[in-house]
């Protein structure tokens, strides 16, 4: 059972945020800086103007069999901007993330500066763009990560 909630700003390292239906119709959905070992799970995220999840400067994030749309997808063609990724990731080493399904982002996942990353289990349909945007992950500056099983 899900409980709803609004956009959630994580305080704290090691926070754990878990079984809840996130509605974020401005902003983003879930925002991590500069937090450590953060554990999201379990959630079904619905983001509108900004990315699923944000995180920044958070080294060993966990991100869990989440599902995550992007509601205010045009029918056709690109989105209206490039920064609505379902996840987007920023100098943040070690990041995992495992089992989500992400649908109708700018880009499922976009990773920046975050070497050692481990993406497995990666489903997603229907990347938007606009260009550079449109793929299911794109890693830049992210040395030694990897995607598997997806």
């Amino acid at each position: 059972m899900l409980t709803d909630s609004g956009p959630i700003t994580v305080g704290r390292d090691e926070q754990v945020i878990e079984n809840v239906r996130i509605n974020a119709n401005n902003g983003h959905g879930i925002t991590v800086i500069n937090k450590r070992n953060v554990v999201i799970r379990n959630c079904l995220i619905l983001h509108r103007n900004g990315a699923g999840i944000f995180f920044r400067n958070s080294p060993g994030i966990r991100i869990e069999n989440c599902h995550i749309i992007h509601t205010w997808a045009p029918t056709s063609g690109p989105n209206t901007s490039e920064t609505l990724n379902n996840i987007t990731g920023e100098i943040s080493p070690g990041a995992v993330i495992d089992n989500v399904r992400l649908e109708k982002g700018s880009s499922g996942i976009y990773l920046t500066d975050s070497p050692g990353a481990v993406l497995t289990r990666v489903e997603g349909r229907d990347f938007r763009g606009p260009f550079p945007r449109g793929q299911l992950v794109q890693f830049s500056r992210s040395h030694n990560s990897r995607l598997e099983n997806f």
